[in-house]
């Protein structure tokens, strides 16, 4: 993935990102929703083709765990299978446009 010249840099760019909003408190759920894909293809690499050296990735997997229980107030709307607009949010909506 280092030779398509894009890839790599991609994802470390976007891990480091998420890493610095996550250090500084700043937009955390942003950061978590970030930090989880490339935390579990980390996981998943080290799970099936390096077993032995995968104990830092799956600390940053526990860690990031328990923040996704901590902030899932964030979350909770997207777990929600249908949601109904309020005449609130069509009004805001409206007023934009």
């Amino acid at each position: 993935m280092w030779d398509s010249g894009f890839i790599m840099p991609t994802v470390c760019a976007t891990h480091f990102a998420a890493g610095v909003l996550l250090l500084f408190n700043r937009w955390v759920p942003l950061a978590l929703a970030l930090h989880l894909p490339v935390t579990i293809q980390m996981n998943l690499l080290h799970l099936f083709l390096d077993p032995k050296t995968g104990g830092i990735a799956y600390l940053v997997l526990g860690l990031n765990a328990f923040l996704l229980w901590v902030y899932r107030q964030s979350f909770a709307g997207l777990l929600n299978s249908q949601i109904v607009p309020t005449p609130e949010d069509l009004a805001s909506t409206a007023q934009t446009d």
